[in-house]
């Protein structure tokens, strides 16, 4: 009898201590989802604030780097992910901490021992206007040092990287999944992208006016974010660029 009872206890035991487990897991999830939000929120800001005391326009490594005194390359070649968030760093408008998610599974950390001064990977370190060695390629051995995509702001987008104000138009988020096609319906490159739970991609995504969404799915299903939609060169399409240049075929998106 006694190990009757026993195994009653045990089992209402089961029955209390399971739901809580479970209940604890989902709030800790949603305070990692609201530090997300609040890491984005302090990027877009960040890139707000940029635009709003210069032309108008997002970071553009292009345009600050002209005497090729950080990196010795054509022009818009350097507009990739990690020279655009390194010039926000450099300018002590956000931290390195920032560009990692609290929800990031991949091969991405906070890079440590960026150098604010006298960049020692910069083509001429005393007169660098940002950390080069600030990678966001997640790809290699070393991990990549940033979990958010951005706008790819290639010549047809540069329309969009720029302070808009518009509602519509979205600037950056978490990093999503390899899209291959958008019809009849989404095909994943790949099924087992850690960016996705339960096949499905859902994450926080940061507006040109500056509202942040919590979104399952990935946008409008005729501009879907991470899909660059042939024949429409103006849509609204975020990734990781470990390449960049003046059109968005000079443009390499990385995705796990």
């Amino acid at each position: 009898m006694e190990c009757i009872a026993l195994l009653g206890v045990a089992a209402l035991l089961g029955f209390i201590v399971i739901p809580f487990a479970v209940r604890v897991r989902a709030e800790r999830q949603a305070m990692e989802w609201f530090k997300d939000s609040s890491q984005l929120r302090g990027l877009m800001q960040a890139m707000t604030q940029w635009a709003n005391i210069g032309d108008g326009s997002y970071p553009l490594p292009s345009t600050l780097d002209a005497a090729n005194a950080t990196i010795a390359s054509e022009a818009e070649a350097k507009n990739t992910t990690a020279n655009i968030f390194s010039v926000l760093v450099f300018n002590e408008m956000i931290t390195p901490e920032m560009l990692v998610s609290t929800m990031e599974r991949g091969n991405v950390r906070v890079m440590q021992g960026y150098e604010l001064t006298r960049p020692s990977s910069a083509a001429n370190p005393a007169m660098a206007l940002w950390d080069p060695a600030l990678s966001a390629d997640f790809k290699r051995t070393q991990p990549g040092n940033v979990s958010y995509a951005h706008l790819q702001p290639d010549s047809a987008r540069l329309s969009r990287w720029r302070n808009t104000f518009n509602q519509d138009h979205p600037v950056l988020s978490n990093r999503g999944p390899h899209i291959t096609g958008v019809s009849p319906s989404i095909v994943l490159g790949n099924p087992r992208s850690l960016t996705l739970k339960n096949g499905k991609w859902s994450g926080n995504v940061a507006y040109s006016d500056n509202h942040m969404s919590f979104e399952n799915g990935y946008g409008d299903p005729a501009d879907n974010r991470f899909f660059d939609e042939p024949g429409n060169p103006a849509n609204s399409y975020l990734g990781i660029f470990t390449k960049a240049g003046k059109e968005a075929a000079d443009f390499t998106a990385i995705w796990d």
